[in-house]
């Protein structure tokens, strides 16, 4: 089994976002306080799934072949306070 850190910020602030839902495989983990998700993976393609209430959802690619960290930009939704 193989590591897939995900660490989710803000597009504009590059702040950390806490609260994210980050789905692999069907297998949902909400980012900590400092924007991060941890999932143990076989090595293989799988489609990344991020949303948070006032974001843009986003939706990544990757193929995982050992231990690898990425980083997701949520764009914030307009018109919000």
């Amino acid at each position: 089994m193989t590591l897939l850190t995900v660490n989710v910020i803000d597009y504009n602030t590059n702040k950390p976002v806490s609260g994210a839902i980050v789905t692999v495989s069907g297998v949902a983990v909400v980012t900590n306080y400092g924007g991060r998700a941890v999932f143990q993976a076989a090595p293989a393609s799988y489609n990344i799934n991020v949303s948070r209430v006032n974001y843009t959802p986003e939706t990544r690619s990757v193929t995982l072949t050992a231990n690898q960290t990425i980083t997701i930009r949520l764009v914030p939704r307009l018109g919000l306070l």
